[in-house]
């Protein structure tokens, strides 16, 4: 009898003292993509994401995890407000697409409403064009719509 109250007791004791490291609750969840319509389709832009600090900028560049396709863009630190995204590139199936001011689909605009150490937060949208329009006039201009940025740091 006092084998089997030893057992109870033991079960007890290993049944009931759990880890709290099995749960991953209490772990920081980092979310870093940019999520956009080209031409109506829904892209998302989380894979391999890199964050390189060149000359008080930073430049940033992100896969889609579907694709072999990426974004890359630069903006300065800490700076907030409308238009201040440069070297804005969407790569899709190799070729580059850049901000076109004179686009039929809408002049390229951006608002960045956080921009720290812990993040950047920010929206876009507007017309980019083939970076060479003359050698692929198939794919001459895409239109970006309801782009989201959100990468914390």
């Amino acid at each position: 009898m006092k084998n089997v109250l030893f057992l109870v007791f033991l079960s007890f004791l290993i049944f009931s003292c759990g880890s709290d490291d099995d749960n991953n609750d209490d772990l920081p969840v980092i979310v870093q993509f940019v999520s956009v319509n080209v031409d109506g389709v829904s892209r998302v832009f989380d894979d391999n994401v890199t964050i390189d600090l060149v000359e008080n900028a930073l430049n940033y560049r992100l896969e889609d995890n579907n694709s072999d396709d990426w974004i890359s863009f630069r903006i300065a630190e800490n700076l907030v407000g409308t238009d201040f995204i440069g070297d804005f590139i969407l790569n899709m199936d190799g070729i580059n697409f850049i901000p076109s001011p004179m686009s039929p689909l809408g002049e390229f605009t951006s608002t960045i409403s956080l921009n720290n150490s812990t993040g950047l937060t920010g929206v876009f949208s507007g017309g980019l064009a083939n970076e060479f329009d003359a050698s692929m006039p198939q794919l001459p201009e895409v239109a970006l719509t309801n782009g989201i940025i959100q990468i914390e740091r």
